[in-house]
């Protein structure tokens, strides 16, 4: 009769250890391991230029259509003013060719057009300056006498001086333009090749003028500044990333199951995430995405076996904590359902 007892005291004990490895396998095999996500948006330059301010910090919650920092737009307002210049230059020479010449008239075009010549004469003689000033300045950088920052800066200003003696040379064409129009009389050739000038100069303004509203740099939409990726006195270009900003209220995180455990989720379910800043608390998420083809698991994968298998891509959006939680995170995901 002992022996009979101690036969069913070993059966219970194998039954219950056998039913601990079972509740602990599964238990394992319901947990994975993921990151905090959300979606990331980059603002960036439209135009080229040195940053002059940075309006954001980081932490900072944005609406749509904010600024965020500010590009130095001084090169195109100056084209701005000169384009409009030539375009009244135009306009005038065309009222007076459509009215007729007069000896005063031409007698005031040849003293515009002298000064034309002077003013760019004397931005050629600019250019000249800020080009050997560039080419000085670039042996000292390969000297390391000076950083790259005043490399850029000297740059910068061979770009101005050239956009000045352009404009320059624009307004001394349009000044030979008038005096020969008065000398030889309206024609209707004349008429419209001078209005023809004058929507060229038009377009020209209107796309500088485009250039001076993109130098300040806003959101499309709003969100949570999570970076600042620029800082004043950089050169930036179009497509340079100034702030990235996310939308920190939409969180989820990615796992990667095998196909031999998708029956652990379903669409809709909503689970456990936990997170170790929080190790007491729980959070819920909801199964948004089942990822339909299998991938290899993404390399960031702890080890070489497991990188090796075929797994299925499966996104939870978190639905609490959104002031808690913080993208970069490391997340565990508990796939057994949640009991409503």
């Amino acid at each position: 009769m002992f022996k009979t007892g101690l036969r069913s005291l070993k059966a219970a004990i194998t039954l219950a250890a056998l039913l601990l490895v079972t509740s602990c396998t599964q238990e394992d095999i319901s947990w994975y391991s993921g990151t905090i996500e959300a979606e990331e948006t980059e603002v960036v330059s439209q135009v080229s230029g040195q940053l002059l301010e940075v309006l954001v910090e980081e932490g900072e919650v944005l609406g749509p259509d904010q600024v965020v920092a500010i590009v130095d737009a001084e090169p195109s307002r100056l084209q701005v003013k000169q384009a409009e210049a030539v375009i009244a230059s135009l306009k005038a020479q065309l009222r007076d060719l459509k009215a007729g010449n007069r000896k005063e008239q031409i007698r005031q075009a040849e003293a515009d057009l002298k000064a034309a010549e002077a003013a760019l004469h004397g931005a050629e003689q600019d250019l000249s300056y800020k080009e050997d000033n560039l080419t000085r300045v670039k042996r000292l950088v390969s000297e390391g006498a000076i950083n790259q920052q005043q490399l850029e800066q000297a740059q910068a200003q061979v770009d101005t001086a050239e956009s000045l003696r352009q404009q320059a040379a624009a307004q001394y064409e349009a000044a030979q333009a008038r005096l020969r129009l008065l000398r030889e009389g309206a024609t209707s050739n004349a008429v419209k090749a001078l209005e023809a000038k004058i929507r060229q100069a038009e377009a020209a303004r209107d796309l500088a003028q485009l250039q001076v509203d993109r130098s300040s740099v806003r959101t499309i939409s709003g969100g949570t500044v999570v970076s600042l990726n620029a800082q004043p006195g950089e050169m930036v270009n179009p497509g340079t990333s100034v702030v990235t900003v996310a939308d920190l209220s939409d969180l989820w995180v990615k796992i990667y199951i095998p196909e031999t455990h998708l029956n652990l989720v379903s669409l809709g379910n909503k689970v456990r995430i936990k997170v170790d800043s929080y190790p007491n608390r729980d959070f819920i998420g909801q199964v948004v995405n089942i990822a339909s083809k299998a991938e290899f698991t993404p390399k960031n994968v702890q080890t070489k076996e497991e990188r090796v298998d075929t797994v299925f891509a499966v996104k939870v959006k978190v639905l609490e904590g959104w002031d808690e939680l913080k993208p970069g995170m490391p997340a565990d995901v508990y796939l057994h359902p949640v009991e409503e």
